[in-house]
């Protein structure tokens, strides 16, 4: 994509309701998503008339090491209120950005509504993004047909995705140490971040829970979002490739999350020794994997904590070192740096959401991930990239060469069942576990409800998803004054058939001990952090600060139950 300096008229913030014309020198870019050109299918790319545009100007990442560019971005999905098919522009404190007379937005960096912008636009390329990986759209975890992407939500050091709010909510708060009001809607990889947990979310809704592991997955995945994000902007590519000179083991923005934002936090603390850390998290790093429940409740940065943001740098650090190795492999084979890059973001993408999909529907491991990133490398590169996988899990003791074994001898021995060709999704679960239920290590007894069904998957054919749940009660001094009120533990069983009918993958999430216990110690950490809810208190009002809530029975029992929020 070729880029060049003019001079345009921008609007420029001096009121409530008003702009003027000012001029400005900026960077024109064009965007590489939203891809118009490119219908979203499963088999094939069709090309078509490419879609009207406008232009934008936005961040292209994070506000301390980004300048302002001026993008290409699809008028459908911006129109003139900022609000497209599956997304609008959320600000209840400031005026919403309006185009010119062409229907572009060009407002100036400090104004609130670049912020909109910013936002607004990065969290639909991030969507389109993933679909595109994906092959199919994604359906959102609520019932709303539109996120909403809510660049000033309060003052506060935050920002959060919420199920119940549906939408992605970005704080600001003052840096003294900056000279300025942090904004975290100014922060593409920040906002990448939570629209990976939107689209994980709708992919998988049973995954925000109460055990470590599997909200750590979610933080991997938003981690790996920002990351992938990053790379589909010309502008990133050549910054990324000129601080580490195409070594991964050397720090660039793609590293770092949150510049901005980790330097106003650490700057802030009492904590003389942090303040040469310019990043919230990084992914360049060597945690290796450990059970968390062993690990402390808080540790500092240069130690992993029993506590998802602080754990997922274990997965997440894998995520960066198979982009590292999937890019030295490209240059090997002769491409130029630019495209080994932009390659490996998309291999390591596709891999990432093939693996998702194929994961149990409530408890998710590191293991689970990892093992199917292997199984949709083999099904999609012919294993292309196995060594490279194994090599990167087994030296993060993310995997073992017992749990490979484990997962050959697994697929070698999948039950023979076709699909019968009229039966409803449920007779189909029903017969196969009265058939096979032994052999998916189902315990007698276990009932099953209908979830979901999944019209295609890495198979080519249809994936039918059963939750089970069991009430568990709330014994002992680590739940205080919830001793002796009620939590609900969840599994499931995922049947996955291929395009001619034929079982080819199932996976049986129990609700055994180590379940319970997972679930158990997250209501203990809860309500150790003050994160429950009581009842009465209304949910608008703390949506960013608890994470779980009090909830009585019709019988008039008390439940602790997880609130579908996600912060930073």
């Amino acid at each position: 994509m070729d880029s060049t300096i003019r001079t345009i008229q921008v609007p420029t913030y001096i009121g409530q309701n008003h702009s003027q014309i000012g001029s400005v020198s900026v960077k024109e870019k064009e965007a590489s998503l939203p891809d118009d050109t490119v219908q979203i299918t499963k088999h094939k790319a069709v090309n078509e008339k490419k879609a009207p545009s406008v232009k934008v100007t936005i961040l292209p990442h994070d506000p301390n090491v980004a300048s302002p560019e001026v993008i290409n971005f699809s008028k459908d999905k911006i129109g003139d209120k900022i609000a497209g098919p599956k997304m609008y522009a959320i600000d209840l404190a400031n005026p919403k950005a309006i185009p010119d007379l062409e229907g572009n937005y060009l407002y100036e960096l400090g104004t609130p509504q670049f912020d909109q912008l910013t936002s607004y636009t990065t969290a639909y390329r991030t969507l389109d993004l993933w679909e595109s990986i994906k092959g199919t759209p994604v359906k959102w975890a609520f019932s709303n047909p539109q996120l909403g992407v809510n660049a000033h939500k309060k003052e506060g050091m935050n920002a959060y995705y919420s199920r119940n709010e549906a939408s992605a909510n970005f704080f600001y708060f003052n840096s003294p140490a900056l000279g300025k009001v942090v904004q975290t809607s100014q922060s593409p990889d920040i906002v990448a971040h939570e629209i990976g947990h939107a689209v994980l979310d709708g992919l998988r809704p049973g995954y925000l829970g109460w055990d470590t592991e599997t909200m750590s997955v979610h933080e991997a995945f938003a981690d790996t979002s920002s990351m992938l994000f990053a790379l589909k902007t010309e502008s990133n590519v050549d910054k990324i490739l000129k601080e580490n000179g195409g070594d991964f083991s050397k720090p660039s923005l793609i590293s770092r999350l949150g510049e901005e934002f980790g330097k106003a936090i650490v700057l802030s603390d009492n904590d003389p020794s942090n303040d040469d850390r310019d990043y919230l998290r990084s992914m360049l790093n060597n945690f290796k994997y450990v059970d968390p429940s062993t690990l402390p409740s808080k540790a500092p940065e240069n130690q992993l904590a029993n506590e998802c943001h602080s754990f997922s740098r274990v997965f997440s650090g894998a995520s960066y070192d198979i982009l590292g190795d999937i890019y030295d492999s490209n240059i090997a084979s002769g491409m130029s740096k630019e495209k080994a890059l932009t390659g490996a973001g998309d291999e390591l993408g596709k891999l990432f959401m093939k693996s998702v999909e194929m994961a149990p529907s409530n408890r998710c491991k590191y293991k689970d991930v990892a093992l199917g990133m292997l199984k949709a490398d083999m099904k999609e590169n012919n294993g292309k990239y196995a060594d490279t996988l194994k090599n990167v899990f087994m030296d993060r003791n993310i995997l073992s060469s017992k749990d490979v074994e484990l997962m050959q001898a697994h697929m070698e021995k999948i039950p023979s069942f076709r699909l019968e060709a009229k039966a409803s999704d449920a007779d189909i679960a029903k017969n196969i576990i009265a058939s096979y239920g032994k052999e998916f290590g189902v315990p007698d007894g276990t009932v099953f409800s209908m979830e979901n069904s999944e019209a295609e998957n890495i198979y080519g054919g249809k994936t039918i998803n059963l939750g089970c749940s069991e009430e568990l009660q709330l014994k002992g001094d680590r739940f205080g004054k919830y001793d002796g009120f009620y939590v609900d533990a969840k599994g499931g069983l995922k049947l996955e058939f291929d395009q001619n009918g034929n079982l080819a993958d199932f996976h049986f999430d129990a609700i055994d001990n180590d379940k319970k216990e997972d679930v158990m110690s997250g209501v203990a950490d809860a309500i150790r952090n003050n994160l429950v809810r009581e009842e009465g208190v209304k949910a608008e009002e703390y949506s960013s600060k608890f994470t779980a809530q009090v909830v009585s029975t019709d019988d008039g029992r008390k439940k602790i139950e997880r609130i579908p929020i996600i912060v930073m």
